[in-house]
């Protein structure tokens, strides 16, 4: 993909535009190299929660850390707030709950208990089909 980005930036004359204004301003170059330093990092540590704990429990995390990123935006820069930004974020939270409640089975009875689903049998301990 790099060489393709390098080919189609010389053809367009992108390249030439992007090297003269970091020998112009060498505080882009400073910014440039730390972005992409800060950019390795976090992939790096994205590759090594898939290596850990697994592709579904890295999506989890990187879309919560985006959710929170959104609300902090909100707290920080206020703007219009709509009810689609509230359901949407009641449908995120949801979905996590629901992911956290299917692979932990502590968390799946005291949600079936919450709800009134297992009556008796949660207190004997026996859960049988429901789980």
């Amino acid at each position: 993909g790099g060489a393709y980005v390098l080919v189609l930036a010389l053809g367009t004359g992108q390249m030439q535009v992007g090297v003269a204004k970091c020998a112009a301003s060498p505080e882009l170059v400073a910014y440039l190299f730390v972005y992409s330093v800060v950019g390795f990092l976090g992939i790096s540590f994205v590759m090594a929660m898939i290596r850990r704990f697994g592709c579904v429990i890295a999506v989890t995390v990187t879309s919560t850390r985006k959710a929170l990123s959104i609300m902090l935006s909100y707290l920080l820069y206020p703007k219009p707030f709509s009810a689609r930004y509230g359901f949407a974020m009641a449908v995120f939270s949801l979905g996590i709950v629901a992911d956290v409640v299917a692979k932990n089975h502590a968390a799946k009875v005291a949600w079936l208990r919450l709800w009134g689903a297992v009556k008796g049998c949660v207190l004997q301990g026996s859960l049988g089909p429901l789980i």
